[in-house]
């Protein structure tokens, strides 16, 4: 089992490490829709199109170097955020190529002497 890697050219790989390190994923599927609401509380539904896939990652206990790789990564002029994307490669070497969705600014939650909790959000493209 590889470990999971953020990558994009001219930007330093983010590697999650094996272990208590290693973040629990979850893939989803949502529809692509906008909803709102008019002045007189009518509800307007854009539909944009088919169903958009999302990659959840929790990560849980991990060091504070492993979260600030990931902020570094995400500021990086390369990637910016969600404004360019990048490719993640999972636990079964398997590459997607997605964009940070959520959440701005990246969580770094303390529970520990030098260990934190964090959160991500990709959507794969």
């Amino acid at each position: 089992m590889a470990s999971p890697t953020w990558t994009k050219s001219g930007v330093a790989t983010v590697t999650f490490a094996q272990g208590r390190f290693f973040p629990y994923l979850a893939s989803r599927q949502e529809g692509n829709q906008i909803v709102g609401e008019t002045d007189d509380r009518t509800v307007v539904v854009a539909d944009l199109g088919g169903d958009v896939e999302f990659i959840e990652g929790v990560l849980e206990r991990v060091p504070a170097s492993v979260i600030d790789a990931m902020h570094t990564f995400l500021k990086n002029s390369q990637v910016r955020w969600s404004k360019n994307t990048f490719t993640w490669t999972d636990e079964a070497s398997t590459t997607h190529v997605v964009r940070f969705w959520e959440p701005i600014p990246l969580p770094k939650v303390r529970v520990g002497d030098d260990l934190y909790n964090s959160r991500f959000l990709l959507r794969v493209e």
